[in-house]
């Protein structure tokens, strides 16, 4: 009982000693760790992007390939791994299933459009509304065709009614009536439903659609862009055409890039045995008929499974 005390007596000064030492040596870490490793702010922000998360990106891209080789996509994804690709980040970014958007989406000019009922889905099931969109269509008294519609829902956050609205004025003023196999002619109530919903979604919540538009409003888009490059501008003096004060350009082409699948894709792009087409067909005139032989093509089977079920 006489040495204990002289043991811890002895082990106190010891330990008084290398405590300093143990202190010390975290004082130059901070300046290492910072050089070494990024901050856990950039790491998150990195970490699950497809594009900047190098695991996302081949999960992806091996999809996008596996995709592009699926019989029941259509064709304007088949054989386009990039596009598949590209797609995958989109359905992402609507939280939408990937081959829904395949089987509702248009690529026009490089641009992605919606089939407006898959427009409409959207909205309805991720949009800020009580309940789905509704509609008010007033009708012509002696013929009873449509010559306005208001799509409206109801906010669910603060109880307003909100409303657009499509008029046959607008109609007529925009020229969507007037175009050949315009389905304004044929089916006017459906179009005035699909176009006041879309007006009354990018009014309302543009943050479902993300700006994305139909098919048929890129189609708009297309005409009058081809209606302005084919006007008498004035010149520049360089060449060069000018529109409300402003050079115009041409854009520059794109950079050539290497097909991943190889060169069988370039040799089905080149078959020998493929004829020219027989006429030259404006981008928007294509899409337009390629959307009325699918739509012919939907009629057809409905119209055969009625004569089926005896109607």
């Amino acid at each position: 009982m006489t040495t204990a005390p002289a043991t811890s007596d002895v082990a106190a000064p010891e330990a008084a000693e290398t405590r300093p030492t143990a202190e010390a040596e975290p004082q130059s870490s901070p300046a290492v760790s910072v050089l070494a490793v990024p901050s856990s702010g950039a790491i998150e922000s990195v970490r699950g992007d497809m594009f900047l998360d190098r695991d996302v990106f081949n999960q992806a891209w091996r999809a996008g390939q596996l995709l592009s080789r699926c019989s029941m996509l259509p064709d304007q994804f088949r054989n386009k791994p990039e596009d598949c690709f590209v797609m995958l980040q989109l359905a992402r970014r609507l939280d939408c299933d990937v081959f829904m958007l395949a089987q509702n989406c248009y690529i026009v000019h490089g641009r992605p459009g919606f089939e407006a009922k898959f427009a409409i889905g959207l909205v309805n099931t991720k949009g800020p509304f009580k309940g789905p969109i509704q509609w008010t269509v007033e009708r012509d008294p002696k013929t009873r065709r449509p010559i306005s519609c208001a799509a409206y829902a109801v906010h669910r956050v603060t109880g307003e009614r909100c409303e657009a609205t499509v008029d046959m004025s607008m109609v007529d003023g925009e020229g969507w009536s007037k175009k050949d196999g315009s389905k304004w002619r044929t089916m006017p109530e459906q179009m005035f439903k699909y176009r006041s919903a879309m007006f009354l979604a990018r009014l309302y919540c543009p943050e479902v659609l993300m700006g994305m538009k139909t098919a048929d409003e890129l189609e708009d888009i297309i005409d009058q862009r081809e209606f302005a490059s084919n006007a008498q501008l004035p010149g520049t003096g360089d060449g060069t055409k000018s529109s409300f004060g402003f050079a115009e350009t041409a854009p520059a082409p794109a950079p050539a890039f290497e097909d991943p699948l190889g060169p069988q894709a370039d040799a089905a792009a080149t078959a020998p045995d493929e004829e020219p087409p027989a006429e030259k067909l404006t981008p928007g005139e294509r899409m337009r008929r390629r959307m009325a032989k699918e739509r012919e093509q939907i009629d057809a089977d409905a119209k055969a499974g009625q004569g089926d079920l005896g109607l």
